[in-house]
Parts: structure tokens; C-alpha cells; sequence
């Protein structure tokens, strides 16, 4: 039943919704002795999920790639803490290593770097997996792309039939026009408001994945115009009726 309460979120972390893919429950915990007092604490459970490191790093690969759209969330800049700006002749501990910049307090590795006087130094490090999100709707639809229809994201048993062939790019007979158009026709599956027509929507749903195109050439216009074409279910033309 708590397993099931996961299906009316809108957004996951990008860690709870790796476990949930690997059909684990991301409100698992596992008992861990702390090396300092003893004392036996929960621990979230990720790596234990069988099946959560390959689904974690795929994800984590999308999102970087933006062939998943995420909401960033970093450490949080404190004095003591992390920060990714630093300004002026401030002194920052960073939560990755910066070229062999380290240096030992206490028996403690920090890593550190001090920018030139008044200049600005932009450092990019990793997300908080845990408090990044993905939108729902958009992870199944990358999950679908990539020929994953089971599992928690599809209660219904969706399955792939030979459907999948198509999209399957090594295949003897792969056609990257009709593969586009067949990931744009799933892509949209469950919208159902589409204020310009669904053709319009396909042309933009292409826009937004350009990953998705497999050819040996750039996608021209025409081309574009081609795939919208076939994978529009709609054909009558004129305003958009309700609900498609």
C-alpha cells in the first residue's frame, strides 16, 4: 500500500524514482553501526536495491545530457560548508576535488581553491541526487523511448510487441523517420489537451529531442514535416477539438 502512495507524485528525485524504477520502496531503510559511537542507525536504503546502480547512473547520464529534463538542486553555499561561486580572495570547501588542491586540518581532506584577487571563479559540481527532480510524465516518457514498459511506472503491464523493433536503431532494417515518429506518437501518449493540434504538438515534442533522431544526417524540415505527418492522428484538419 505505501508503495502504491508513490504513484500520486507529479515529481521525484532523481534517486527515489532510480529505486522505483528497480522495484525497490524508497521509504526502505537498513540498519548501520555508526563508527564513532557504536550506536545503531536507519540508513536510506539505495545501492541495497538490486538493480538500483544501473538505473541510477542512466538516469543521472539523461538528465546531464538533458535528454531528461530535471529541477537542480545543489548544496546549499554556507560559510563552513559547500559553496559553487566563489568571489574575491575567499577561501571555499567544495564537495569535489579541484585539480591536487588539498590540504589536511585535523586529519580531515579538504578540497579548496582561492581565485585570482577580484576575479569570480563559476565551479560546477554534481546535483544532490536526492533532492533533484524529474517530472513523472517526463520520466515515463524517456522510459518509453528506451524501450522500458515495465515495473512500477507502468501499473498496467504496457508492453513493448514488436513495436519495439522499430525504434531499434542497429536493426537490419531500421528507418529513422518512422522510428522518430513512432517515439513522438508515445511521447505524447498520455497528454490529451493540444492547443495548436496534435501535428503541432508533434513538431514540438521533435524539437525537444533531438536525441531521439537516429539518422545519418541532420533532420531536415521536410523530413520533420514527413514524421509529423504520419504519426498525427488527427486528420480532419481545423480547431482543435476538446481533448485532442
Amino acid at each position: 500500500m505505501t508503495l502504491d502512495l508513490w504513484r500520486l507524485a507529479t515529481d521525484l528525485s532523481v534517486e527515489n524514482a532510480a529505486i522505483l524504477i528497480a522495484g525497490g520502496d524508497p521509504n526502505a531503510t537498513d540498519a548501520k553501526e555508526c563508527q564513532f559511537s557504536g550506536e545503531t542507525l536507519l540508513e536510506k536504503r539505495t545501492t541495497g536495491h538490486p538493480g538500483f546502480l544501473p538505473a541510477f547512473e542512466a538516469l543521472k547520464n539523461a538528465v546531464m545530457k538533458k535528454q531528461l529534463k530535471a529541477v537542480f538542486a545543489h548544496e546549499a553555499d554556507k560559510t563552513n560548508g559547500y559553496s559553487n561561486r566563489i568571489s574575491g580572495a575567499t577561501w571555499a570547501y567544495l564537495s569535489c576535488p579541484i585539480e591536487d588542491t588539498k590540504f589536511s586540518v585535523d586529519e580531515h581532506a579538504f578540497d579548496y581553491v582561492r581565485p585570482p584577487e577580484g576575479e569570480t571563479v563559476q565551479i560546477s559540481v554534481e546535483p544532490d541526487w536526492s533532492r533533484t527532480t524529474v517530472d513523472v510524465q517526463d520520466l515515463k516518457t524517456w522510459l518509453r523511448a528506451r524501450g522500458h514498459f515495465t515495473g512500477f511506472f507502468f501499473p498496467d503491464g504496457v508492453t513493448s510487441h514488436d513495436s519495439d523493433a522499430v525504434t531499434d536503431h542497429t536493426h537490419a532494417r531500421f528507418a529513422p523517420e518512422l522510428a522518430l515518429a513512432l517515439s513522438a506518437w508515445r511521447g505524447l501518449e498520455g497528454q490529451t489537451s493540444f492547443k495548436r493540434g496534435p501535428k503541432a504538438a508533434i513538431e514540438e515534442w521533435i524539437e525537444k529531442n533531438p536525441q531521439d533522431w537516429r539518422g545519418r544526417d541532420d533532420l531536415s524540415a521536410s523530413a520533420k514535416e514527413r514524421i509529423a505527418t504520419v504519426a498525427n492522428w488527427e486528420k480532419t484538419g481545423g480547431a482543435p477539438k476538446s481533448g485532442g
